[in-house]
């Protein structure tokens, strides 16, 4: 990668890599007042992710905080970062006030005066992707402000390794340069005081130490063998160490904060790259003895291949026989480094802790042997048990944004969070949270170029280095098929994506480039001799004709290619430019127009065809000399060009033949941004920046009208008002413009045929046609919905915009969350399906893996959104859509908790779980249903956490599940081999497609206590209302016949003592129900009313009757009871229901309305036709119609007429 990275950027006259240069744009540009003004400005939106850190080598541990909380953080590309709280909950804060190189390798802190701090800048370890830094930076308020030390303003201070400060207040500096420099004047002047014309080998040093008395220890040597030193003498004179070992080259030095004889060294093979030696003195470096090289777990070395990238070492302060060191991962020795003990994973297998791969740096706190921190790839990590055989270790890089981005993708639907990005040593990365958000990984590795169809855009394209590709169909990577370039590749290997033929175009060798499509699987390599020798750096699948490709080349050579997919196609070389190609562009309103970038330093760096390549312009105007990256049209205005450079992002106009060039980086910084995509919907930019994250602007967005929303999601709870039977809820949709017009401008919005809402029974549009005036950029339209008491399904109302104007966005989808709750009994189940999208996800049965855990997030959004109301839960079911696996899935368990959580990032250990099945289970395709050895109580309010673990022996494959996406993380997974139990560590994968579950729940309703509420509704053929709040029941109504006419109901509770009134010969239980109505056909309605268990030893009598009255009663007046006739009747657990013909406005209970009369006759009181007797089983017995039949037990006897049961009642049969 440093070879590809020098070849791109270099200046091709003096084959040098000039950065120094852009420390003075980045000076004269932070001067200016034009962009001083844009700083201030919010034009660009910090994407993230906030939840994983860069690169990072320098950490300085603020000696002024003596809790140890006070950090600063220099990102290798993302510039110097403040932490506060760093233990306990970080706050990360980007030192604005530092406007240096963002390339940050060491910071200092003086000893003797706190105030004082130093940065070195310059990665200069020969990792590709390094930056050149350009000296040492000063601050002497304590990191606030900060200034570059003119005396290291050249070549010799381009790489500052390390930086260390003795007692005396004397600084040095470990640069790749010069060796081992030494200031005695605050850093004003230096002088070499170890390389090689000075007492050493090499000019590169690669670590300095200072022991307690004061030696200082310096390595020297990086892809190049020279050695250790010693100096006694404040760094003046100089000893080399014999260490007894050839074949040799990086040394990283640890030294004790309290023994001045322990001295621990890490030391590169040259032969393998591996670390091929650890020696430890225990004499001040006098004599040293080689130790045990800690080993990964497949028994290579470790830092196997790369130890000239990532070492580290540290020994305990209060044990110099304790070592931690790190490679790739991190180990830990407690006997001298004798044994060793691997203490982190990269990818969390092993059954050890995660820590992000790729170790930097460790700092033990003061004198403590428990708290340390931990640099890495991944940013900063923590421990407070060191001292421990397995530490725990906790990631404080949340809000630390240093992602180093090489490629970014946008979805292409209008006004969408969503966005992917291929990231340094990060993998590819989805980010689809609005604002800064967190990152949700898709594939590993160093993340490269990505792709999202943009005309279907569940085909999404990641890659990683040296050209492996990642393809899925269904916008789920835990789906995905991987493809490899089969011949050479870049390490970031250039592509692009025909979103028409589905097909992916990648560099390949000299004089080729590869395809293939991502449906069929077809592939291959297509010569184009015209390339002569050299490689495609540069790929566009024209967006407008998909049998034109265009190329660039590491030469300059810019050609368009027709039919690509053939064996031999036709090309025809447009222009010779300067330098490295690093993209093409083509003007969608103008497929004449064409744009070319150039990445070298000191060269013509754009150029403009605007007759289809026969011409070439250069747009170099003022333009500084800085390498540029990327360059696309402005899609809303396309004479003008967008460019990605080293110093952000800049503009320029192409309609004048004099080029002037505006940076407009903003809060974006001027740092190097290496890709810009637009997407055609909205005109959203998106930038991916090398060190602060991607971010999104939208000030290219078009002039025009828009939704403010794709979907919406109202829950009705309405209100009841005189013009209406139905309560009403008034709901407001916001429709506005970027940019306001400048003359009044009508909209009207009206309901799609489309829509499952009906307008005027579900609906109405208030105001369907409005004006929006001059000058203004938003109105709301008002939606009343209509919130009867019928059960009924959401319905979907889909509202489209027209205008004279141009409409963006015209369409928004609204789902009217109906509150209706289901009538629960207790006796029958109510399934309640969670999810109904078809995406297929292998998320919780990964067969292909022996252990799995799998935690699912359903939040109370989405349980009450489905309706899943209060109740236990029985049964699970789910549909394997696809099933690969051959084997049971032992050991099976499943659990479920209550929470609050509305995000799901890591595994939840917090959640009080309960397991509710455990066993062996087999899959099959279809439909799965599983009985719960323990029913779950949901209490209708929270959220539910899931996890399902399982422990197999074997491994075999995936059974896939139909999911559907969220707009949060819902699903975390931990996958392993060999682990016993619900699984700790392994392969995680975070999504947020939730699986399809249907959890049926037992309930019963209880019974509604309020008399100050009515209820009122419209009720339609067939149907029936329930009055109901919550998981309270008043009363049921129900609608017998079809007449295509609908009546308004309204019902209230007059008393709710619950207790027995007597008067008047009468008796009753004080629970009375009025209700009203517009019927004047009675006899096609039956209420349903309810009445407590309590106090009901006092008033159940064998001959109970319902009562009513046509008065609405009073709470306190007395009722003129009539008896009615009883339809049916049942018990719960929690009340008694009678159902009854509606006999009109009036009042309904239950007691006996005249108790003189003969009950016996109360029985006969009533037309029938016949008696038939069930048990309470509901099988009936017709021999106890016969007379002489007995049989001893409870049972109904119910009465029939016209086949129907018009009363029941339970007697007792004891002889």
């Amino acid at each position: 990668m440093a070879e590809e990275e020098i070849e791109m950027t270099k200046d091709p006259f003096t084959n040098e890599v000039p950065k120094h240069t852009l420390y003075k744009v980045r000076k004269e540009l932070l001067k200016s007042e034009q962009y001083k003004s844009l700083s201030s400005e919010d034009d660009w939106i910090a994407r993230g992710p906030n939840d994983v850190g860069g690169r990072t080598r320098a950490l300085l541990v603020d000696i002024r905080d003596t809790t140890h909380n006070t950090l600063f953080a220099g990102s290798v590309s993302g510039g110097l970062w403040k932490c506060t709280n760093a233990q306990i909950d970080p706050i990360w804060e980007r030192v604005e006030t530092y406007l240096g190189n963002p390339s940050i390798c060491s910071i200092v802190q003086d000893p003797a005066n706190p105030e004082i701090i130093y940065l070195g800048t310059g990665e200069g370890f020969f990792n590709g992707d390094a930056y050149r830094g350009d000296g040492i930076y000063k601050s002497s308020d304590g990191g606030v402000n900060w200034s570059r030390l003119s005396s290291t303003n050249h070549g010799n201070f381009f790489y500052n390794q390390k930086l260390v400060i003795n007692d005396e207040g004397d600084l040095f500096v470990a640069t790749r340069g010069n060796g081992v420099m030494r200031s005695t004047t605050g850093g004003e002047s230096w002088t070499p005081v170890l390389n090689n014309t000075n007492q050493g080998f090499s000019d590169r040093a690669a670590d300095i130490e200072i022991a307690p008395d004061g030696t200082i220890f310096a390595s020297m040597g990086l892809f190049t063998q020279d050695g250790l030193y010693r100096s006694k003498d404040g760094g003046i004179d100089w000893e080399y160490i014999e260490l007894g070992i050839d074949s040799f080259e990086r040394i990283e030095i640890a030294v004790s904060k309290t023994d001045t004889n322990a001295v621990l060294i890490l030391v590169q093979e040259m032969e393998n790259n591996a670390v091929g030696f650890v020696m430890t003195s225990s004499d001040g470096g006098d004599t040293w003895e080689q130790k045990r090289v800690p080993e990964k777990a497949s028994g290579a070395p470790m830092a196997e291949g790369q130890a000239w990238y990532d070492m580290s070492a540290a020994i305990d302060p209060n044990d110099s026989n304790v070592y931690y060191v790190g490679g790739v991962d991190l180990y830990k020795s407690v006997n001298g480094g004798e044994g060793w003990r691997i203490v982190s994973s990269w990818f969390g297998g092993g059954g050890y802790p995660y820590v992000h791969a790729d170790q930097h740096s460790i700092h033990f706190l003061g004198n403590s042997s428990d708290k340390a921190y931990f640099t890495n790839d991944g940013g900063l990590w923590f421990t407070e048990n060191a001292t421990e055989p397995r530490p725990d270790f906790r990631d404080l890089s949340g809000g630390y944004i240093t992602t180093q981005y090489y490629a970014c993708a946008i979805h292409p639907e209008f006004g969408k969070d969503y966005y992917i990005g291929g990231s340094q040593d990060n993998g590819s990365e989805l980010i689809n949270g609005p604002g800064l958000s967190s990152s949700v990984g898709l594939t590993g590795g160093d993340g490269a170029y990505c792709h999202i169809d943009q005309l279907d855009p569940n085909i999404q394209i990641t890659s990683s280095q040296r050209g492996n590709y990642n393809v899925t169909t269904v916008g789920n990577f835990s789906e995905r098929e991987g493809y490899s370039n089969p011949g050479d590749a870049y390490f970031i290997n250039p592509t692009d994506y025909d979103d028409f033929t589905k097909t992916l175009y990648t560099s390949h060798n000299s004089n080729q480039y590869f395809w293939f499509d991502v449906l069929t699987g077809e592939r291959d390599s297509v010569i184009i001799n015209e390339l002569n020798g050299d490689r495609v750096t540069a790929l566009l699948a024209s967006p407008i004709d998909s049998t034109i490709l265009y190329l660039g080349t590491n030469n300059g050579i810019i050609l368009k290619v027709t039919n690509p997919r053939q064996p031999i196609a036709n090309a025809e070389v447009l222009f010779r430019g300067p330098g490295f190609t690093r993209n093409i562009d083509v003007d969608l309103s103008d497929p004449d127009r064409l744009l070319c970038t150039y990445s070298n330093f000191a060269i013509q760096s754009v150029y403009l065809s605007e007759n289809g390549g026969d011409n070439w312009r250069s747009l170099e105007g003022n333009l500084p000399n800085i390498p540029v990256r990327w360059g696309v049209f402005n899609p809303s205005f396309p004479e003008e060009i967008i460019i990605a450079t080293e110093v952000g992002v800049w503009i320029t106009s192409t309609i004048n033949s004099s080029v002037e060039w505006e940076n407009i980086s903003g809060n974006l910084g001027l740092g190097r941004v290496n890709m810009l995509k637009f997407r055609q919907s909205d005109f959203q930019m998106l930038a991916a920046s090398y060190g602060k994250g991607m971010f999104t602007t939208n000030m290219f967005a078009k002039k025009g009208l828009q939704f403010e929303e794709d979907k919406i999601a109202i829950e009705i709870n309405g209100d009841i008002v005189n013009e209406s039977c139905d309560p009403i809820s008034t709901e407001s949709v916001k429709i506005f413009t970027s940019f306001p017009f400048d003359q009044d401008v009508e909209i009207t919005v009206e309901a799609d045929t489309a829509s499952t809402a009906q307008e005027g029974v579900d609906f109405i549009i208030n105001e369907p046609t409005v004006i929006l005036p001059a000058g203004e950029t938003e109105y709301n339209f008002e939606i009343s919905v209509f919130d009867n008491a019928t059960i009924e399904t959401n319905k979907k109302l889909i509202l489209n915009m027209t205008s004279p104007e141009e409409v963006l966005k015209g369409s928004v989808e609204v789902t009217l969350l109906e509150n209706d709750q289901f009538f629960s009994d207790g006796v029958t189940g109510i399934a309640v399906n969670i999810g109904d999208d078809d995406r297929q996800t292998s998320s919780i049965f990964k067969g292909s893996f022996e252990d799995s855990k799998t935690q699912l997030l359903y939040t109370r959004d989405v349980l009450f959104t489905n309706r899943l109301n209060k109740g236990e839960i029985r049964k699970i079911f789910f549909d394997i859509s696809r099933k690969l696996s051959t084997a049971e899935y032992k050991n099976l368990t499943i659990s479920l908790g209550l929470t609050d959580k509305t995000s799901l990032t890591e595994i939840d250990t917090v959640t009080f779980l309960t397991e509710v099945y455990s066993g062996n289970f087999q899959t099959f395709e279809g439909i799965n249903l599983i009985f719960l050895d323990t029913p779950f109580e949901y209490d209708g309010e929270s959220g539910i956490l899931m996890q399902v673990c399982f422990d197999n022996d074997e491994f075999s494959g995936d059974d896939f599940m139909f999911s559907t996406e969220v707009d949060y993380d819902a699903v975390f997974s931990v996958s392993n081999y060999g682990q016993v139990g619900c699984v700790e560590t392994g392969f995680v994968l975070g999504t947020p497609f939730l699986p399809n579950f249907t959890f049926e729940s037992f309930g019963i309703s209880a019974l509604y206590e309020n008399t100050s509420t009515m209820f009122q509704s419209t009720l339609g053929d067939d149907e029936v209302a329930y009055f109901q709040t919550n998981d309270s029941i008043l009363c049921s109504i129900a609608k017998l016949n079809s007449d295509n006419t609908d009546g308004c109901f309204t019902a209230s509770l007059v008393s709710v003592s619950d207790e027995v009134v007597e008067e008047n010969n009468a008796f009753w239980v004080d629970r009375i129900i009025s209700i009203s109505s517009d019927v004047t056909d009675d006899e096609n309605f039956e209420v349903t009313y309810f009445m407590p268990l309590e106090n009901s030893e006092f008033w159940q009598r064998p001959h109970i009757e319902a009562l009513y009255t046509e008065t609405i009663l009073s709470p306190s007046s007395i009722p003129d009871w009539q008896s009615i006739p009883i339809i049916s009747s049942y018990e719960t657990d929690n009340y008694y229901s009678f159902t009854v013909k509606y006999q009109g406005e009036g009042s309904y209970g239950i007691g006996i309305a005249d108790r003189t009369v003969n009950t016996s006759e109360l029985v006969n009181n009533f037309d029938y036709d016949e008696i038939r007797y069930f048990d309470l089983l509901g099988r009936e017995y017709k021999d106890l119609a016969n007379q002489n039949t007995q049989r001893i037990g409870i049972y109904i006897k119910s009465y029939i007429k016209d086949k129907k049961i018009i009363k029941s009642e339970k007697i007792l049969i004891n002889q």
